[in-house]
């Protein structure tokens, strides 16, 4: 699956929406977020996950994208939902509008080592939706991990 080349790619995100899949990982009412490095979402606690590539299926981006930002396996236990995001800005500097596919997962093996990709400086577990930006709360209300679901 070959990338698009940054400046065609800035010129789709400004003509169409893009696709992403995301992850929320959890272990028992607690949840994984990642800090972003880069636009959209820059300086945020977000999910790992990203764009679907062509003739990729949704749950194989779901696996890639444990892989290639956090070089972990995961299982998909369901999905839970698809949530309209838009951003003002992008890695590009244009709005984007993600249509992001969300998946509810844990780890496939409880002592993983997360190992970062570029594009975050920390991870975290939360066990709270105090602080976290909207899309976020939404995805894990609906999720159902949290007892009460309440921040």
């Amino acid at each position: 699956m070959k990338l698009i080349e940054p400046e065609l790619y800035k010129q789709i995100q400004q003509a169409m929406p893009i696709i992403c899949v995301d992850l929320l990982i959890h272990q028992d009412d607690r949840f994984l977020l990642l800090l972003r490095r880069n636009e959209p979402a820059k300086g945020l606690w977000w999910t790992p996950g990203g764009r679907l590539l062509k003739d990729e299926l949704l749950v194989d981006a779901a696996h890639r994208k444990a892989k290639e930002e956090l070089g972990i396996e995961v299982i998909l236990e369901k999905q839970i939902g698809i949530y309209d995001q838009f951003w003002k800005t992008s890695v590009y500097g244009v709005p984007v509008h993600t249509p992001d596919v969300y998946y509810l997962a844990t780890l496939s093996n409880s002592a993983a080592i997360l190992k970062l990709d570029n594009q975050h400086t920390a991870w975290k577990w939360f066990d709270s939706l105090s602080g976290l930006h909207l899309y976020i709360k939404q995805v894990v209300k609906d999720s159902g991990i949290l007892v009460g679901g309440d921040e």
